[in-house]
């Protein structure tokens, strides 16, 4: 049988912790939990409880990878995963969900690695929220990726971002297989 752990976020928001002891028996008397962890995961605190009580469950095990494989995607899968990343992470609310990200052009030889990616969005003000006034946000969403790629492909990289309109790509099933979703 399988360990289950009770995880309790938001603890930070109690005032008095002696109130949710009631909470904590009251879930536990519905089924057996092998921990109990009260944590906020906002302010980071007890996390490392959660951790230490997972790794005291886990079986030891033999590696499945070699120990520089962090991954069974290939880099161009990588790159895409990144430029989303920072269009997520710039763009928040305003991110159009109906974004996809295509490498077109993925070349590692010589001193750098050169990537064209485009960066697909359903519509026109989807588009312009992409690229900003002026350029300026395509240009910082390009530069967060081409550092973070730089990172972690340990290489030189020229990577070049273009936005461009597929009208509802979303509601094509077979556009939306196109692009890797």
């Amino acid at each position: 049988r399988m360990p289950v752990g009770l995880v309790v976020n938001k603890v930070d928001r109690v005032p008095n912790k002696d109130e949710l002891l009631p909470f904590i028996k009251d879930v536990s008397s519905k089924r057996e939990f092998a921990f109990v962890a009260p944590v906020s995961a906002k302010k980071q605190k007890n996390l490392d409880s959660i951790v230490r009580e997972c790794r005291e469950r886990m079986p030891e095990g033999p590696f499945l990878f070699p120990e520089d494989e962090y991954t069974d995607r290939n880099l161009r899968f990588i790159a895409a995963e990144t430029v989303r990343e920072k269009l997520t992470l710039y763009l928040q609310q305003e991110l159009p969900y109906s974004a996809a990200v295509e490498i077109e052009r993925f070349e590692t030889g010589g001193e750098q690695i050169e990537i064209h990616a485009c960066i697909w969005v359903s519509r026109d003000n989807h588009k312009a929220i992409v690229i900003g006034k002026s350029g300026l946000m395509l240009k910082k969403i390009g530069r967060a990726a081409r550092l973070d790629l730089v990172e972690r492909l340990d290489h030189r990289v020229d990577l070049r971002l273009w936005v461009k309109v597929r009208d509802n790509w979303i509601d094509s099933e077979a556009s939306v297989r196109e692009l890797g979703h």
